[in-house]
C-alpha cells in the first residue's frame, strides 16, 4: 500500500532532502559536495520524474560517504512504502563501472523494473555499448546509452567543434516569483538538439504540472 500519492511523494522527499543535506550532514560533508548551493544537490524533481513515468532511471551520483549517508536517511525511508509498491528498485553500483565522462562505482541506481532492459547495462554491464579495458576489468557505458537510461534528450560534446556548439539545459522550479530558483535537473545539449530539448521539456512539464503539482521551467544557455 502506499503512503503517499505522487504529488505529496515529492513533498515528503524534498522534506527528507533538507533535513538530509542541512541537518545530518556536518560541514566537513557538505563542503564534499563542492556546491555553493546545497540545494544544487537535490534529487526529488529527478525522484518526481521517476515516479511518474517520465524516466527509466535515477542515477545518484554523490561522493561515496556522502552517498551512503543519503541512502540510509533518505532513500531508505521511502522505499519499502513508496517506491516497491510502485515497482521500483534500487541497486548500488559494486563493479568498476564508468561513462567517459564520471566513474559510476559506488553510485546508487533507482529504477522501474518494468524498463529494466533499458537499464540493463548499468546492472550488468555486457553490452554492446560497453567497451572493456583489457588492461583493468574497468568498463565504459557510452554517453549515449547513459542519456537514454537517464532519458537525457541531449548529448555531450565529441570533439572540438561541438565544443563551441555545447548548451546547458536547466529544467527549474521556484515557489514564487521572488523565491530562489530550485534546480531540478541539468543536462547538456548540442544546437541541433534544441527543438528535440524544448519538446523533451513540453512533456515533462505537462506531467508534472498533472502529476506532481510541480511547476517546472526551462533554461537554455552558453556554459559558463
Amino acid at each position: 500500500m502506499l503512503l503517499h500519492n505522487d504529488a505529496t511523494f515529492v513533498h515528503h522527499y524534498k522534506q527528507l532532502e533538507d533535513q538530509f543535506f542541512y541537518n545530518v550532514l556536518q560541514p566537513d560533508q557538505q563542503q564534499l559536495l563542492a556546491m555553493q548551493d546545497l540545494h544544487d544537490a537535490y534529487l526529488f524533481g529527478e525522484m518526481g520524474f521517476l515516479i511518474a513515468g517520465l524516466k527509466p532511471c535515477v542515477l545518484i551520483d554523490l561522493p561515496h560517504a556522502v552517498a551512503r549517508l543519503y541512502k540510509q536517511h533518505v532513500l531508505d525511508q521511502v522505499f519499502k512504502d513508496d517506491l516497491l509498491p510502485r515497482g521500483i528498485e534500487m541497486v548500488e553500483i559494486k563493479g568498476n563501472v564508468s561513462s567517459p565522462e564520471i566513474s559510476l562505482q559506488g553510485c546508487f541506481i533507482v529504477y522501474h523494473k518494468d524498463q529494466k532492459d533499458i537499464v540493463q547495462p548499468l546492472l550488468s554491464p555486457v553490452d554492446s555499448s560497453i567497451s572493456s579495458n583489457k588492461n583493468s576489468d574497468q568498463q565504459v557505458i557510452s554517453e549515449p546509452t547513459l542519456a537514454k537510461i537517464l532519458d537525457y534528450p541531449g548529448s555531450l560534446p565529441s570533439n572540438p567543434h561541438e565544443v563551441l556548439c555545447m548548451m546547458e539545459v536547466v529544467y527549474y522550479t521556484r515557489e514564487t516569483e521572488q523565491s530562489a530558483v530550485q534546480i531540478i535537473t541539468t543536462f547538456a545539449a548540442l544546437d541541433h538538439e534544441v527543438e528535440q530539448v524544448k519538446a523533451h521539456f513540453q512533456e515533462y512539464r505537462t506531467i508534472c504540472r498533472e502529476k506532481l503539482g510541480l511547476d517546472i521551467e526551462l533554461l537554455i544557455r552558453r556554459p559558463r
